[in-house]
């Protein structure tokens, strides 16, 4: 008697299915966060500065990339013993990005924008941007990334990044390259 053994293959999450996640999430605030105050009096700050100050006066860990904080607006915002949810709502009101808090961290991605564009119609939208590599995690220059039936297409560069813009939501991606298989990402 032999025992069969299944190689299982680990999948990584795409950049795409980490943001899509991170949107439909649940806005959950630990009892930790909304019991800590927070006083701030900021004039035309960074987003970074502030968001720094925030962790140091309640230890909410920010889950943010470098150039999300780069397309940021500068923030003024004055407040006193405020909770966290008060203070992010103000802080991200006028910014092209939004908020989710889990537990001690709080996620922030780009902001989905709904819009009735000729040939796409009313439908939500996600900017999407990511890097192409292969098993190894190195970066594939050259391979074609298009929203279904669209015309809408990329291609990643050298380091393997590439920008599709503003899509719809529920648009399929398709991923391909020569010599590889090609993937559809909903």
């Amino acid at each position: 008697m032999y025992t069969k053994y299944i190689k299982r293959k680990r999948i990584p999450l795409s950049y795409i299915q980490v943001l899509l996640f991170m949107i439909f999430l649940h806005v959950h605030t630990a009892s930790f966060a909304q019991q800590k105050k927070i006083t701030l009096n900021e004039t035309n700050a960074s987003l970074k500065q502030v968001l720094k100050k925030i962790k140091a006066q309640t230890g909410v860990s920010f889950i943010v990339t470098s150039s999300m904080l780069a397309d940021s607006k500068p923030v003024t915002v004055k407040v006193t013993n405020a909770d966290l949810t008060e203070v992010l709502s103000l802080i991200f009101r006028q910014q092209p990005l939004t908020y989710t808090i889990r537990k001690n961290s709080v996620g922030i991605t780009r902001k989905i924008v709904s819009t009735n564009i000729p040939g796409i119609g009313n439908s939500t939208l996600i900017e999407i941007h990511g890097t192409i590599n292969d098993q190894q995690g190195k970066p594939i220059e050259g391979a074609s990334v298009a929203l279904e039936s669209s015309g809408i297409q990329a291609l990643s560069d050298i380091n393997g990044n590439f920008a599709l813009g503003w899509i719809p939501v529920d648009g399929l991606l398709i991923v391909s390259y020569v010599g590889y298989q090609k993937k559809m990402v909903p």
